[in-house]
């Protein structure tokens, strides 16, 4: 028994009508009895009462005719899925990011979600140091991530080039929002910063930054996670130095400020193997150089 016999059949049980349903099929009558003979012999009971004027559904058939309906319609959905799984339009997709890039990254996946809603999207906090074996071990498929990072299997999409602002209390002297800041003003603050195994392409920004505005940064307490230092700073703990795109992060009593001298500090970049040939993961970057075409040509 073939699909075609199915779907023969289905035409004559919802037509009732023989002439009917060959030309719906795009046959002539002949061969159309014919598979149904076929199919009736196979089966091994009547499909169809005949008579010169009449066709009806004998009990057979019309039992028989539900599950032929299902079976066609699962193999319609089988075929469907597979055509977009192909074109990498269904199945899973494993994202790491950073604490310092994920801001950037919500804005690709809620637009890549809407257009691919059959892709599932799971996404994993990693530092950018262990995203590199994640990658090569294929537990990720893609990674968000800073660079630079050293390995010929990699292949890299720059984002964004990230400049670095301060996070300070609503109440902060300096703290109005708009003026830019002096990061040689900031000496005698008390930081709050990610640890340097927390991402060290990050923290070596921040410090490098620092440098540049002639001091070294009195850190009074390390977090592993940029949004927990925000939280830090808006009960007075102390200042940070964060990615400008952290800034869309809003927590009350927090004031992100600019940095008169500050350049930009770190990049931002997908990261994914060179030999990756999953179509889910190139619609996925094709996808972002559109959606990030804007920065990437600014």
């Amino acid at each position: 028994m073939e699909l075609r016999h199915l779907r023969y059949f289905v035409a004559v049980a919802e037509t009732l009508h023989f002439g009917q349903a060959a030309k719906s099929l795009n046959v002539s009558q002949p061969p159309l009895s014919k598979q149904i003979a076929d199919l009736e012999t196979e089966v091994g009971v009547s499909l169809f009462h005949r008579t010169k004027r009449h066709v009806e559904l004998t009990k057979a058939g019309r039992e028989f005719y539900e599950y032929a309906k299902q079976i066609l319609n699962m193999a319609e959905h089988a075929l469907t899925r597979a055509q977009h799984a192909a074109r990498g339009e269904t199945g899973e997709l494993v994202i790491a990011f950073t604490g310092a890039t994920i801001y950037d990254l919500q804005a690709i996946i809620r637009k890549f979600s809407a257009a691919y809603p059959h892709v599932e999207v799971v996404l994993r906090r990693l530092v950018t140091s262990d995203q590199v074996p994640a990658l090569m071990n294929r537990s990720v498929s893609i990674g968000h991530l800073i660079p630079p990072v050293q390995s010929d299997e990699l292949r890299f999409l720059p984002i964004r080039k990230e400049r670095i602002m301060v996070a300070l209390p609503e109440h902060h002297p300096l703290a109005d929002g708009v003026t830019p800041i002096k990061v040689a003003s900031l000496a005698h603050e008390t930081f709050i910063l990610t640890p340097r195994n927390a991402g060290m392409s990050y923290y070596d920004a921040m410090m490098s930054c620092c440098r540049r505005g002639g001091f070294i940064p009195r850190v009074e307490l390390e977090v592993d996670h940029l949004e927990s230092i925000v939280g830090f700073v808006s009960i007075g703990m102390g200042i940070s130095l964060v990615p400008e795109s952290l800034s869309q992060f809003k927590v009350q009593g927090v004031v992100y400020q600019p940095l008169e001298d500050a350049l930009p500090a770190f990049e931002t970049a997908l990261a994914w193997r060179e030999d990756n040939d999953s179509p889910i993961v190139h619609t996925f970057i094709a996808f972002a150089k559109e959606v990030l075409r804007p920065i990437l040509l600014g």
